[in-house]
């Protein structure tokens, strides 16, 4: 069995997801997992409003999607995507996207990964790509 098949029977699709989105298998984290040990005691604050708001686990299911809708784009390009998708400009630190995706591909059942590095179009530097899960033999097996 391959690690696509694996992780195709461990996830939903992203339609299932989106309909049955309280059932989804991102489990609200608990706010001492988004914060270093020596992270001020404010940053935990922060983490515990993220998650009890429910605003973290939207960023996750966003970043998921923006990256199936968009592989092999970088983190930077993803919040740039993500930030003309809103309509609103944001600050260039607010990265809720870019933030999200080593949650996700860091999982025991990843969704995405980190493809090879290639010249970011909104940074100018090597960037790590990511790609969903799905994608996972073809771009292997292409890159060998």
């Amino acid at each position: 069995m391959t690690r696509r098949d694996r992780c195709h029977r461990e996830q939903a699709t992203l339609f299932a997801l989106m309909e049955s989105a309280p059932t989804h298998p991102i489990a609200p984290p608990r706010s001492g997992q988004l914060v270093r040990a020596t992270d001020p005691a404010t940053s935990e604050a922060a983490a515990e409003r993220l998650v009890r708001s429910g605003a973290h686990r939207s960023n996750l299911l966003d970043a998921l999607a923006l990256v199936r809708q968009n592989p092999g784009r970088t983190a930077y390009e993803l919040d740039a995507i993500d930030e003309a998708n809103s309509g609103n400009v944001r600050d260039k630190t607010d990265r809720r996207i870019s933030r999200r995706l080593s949650e996700l591909a860091d999982k025991a059942a990843p969704e995405i990964f980190r493809g090879k590095k290639r010249d970011c179009h909104e940074k100018g530097s090597p960037c790590a790509t990511w790609w969903p899960i799905e994608m996972y033999d073809q771009i292997t097996r292409n890159s060998q």
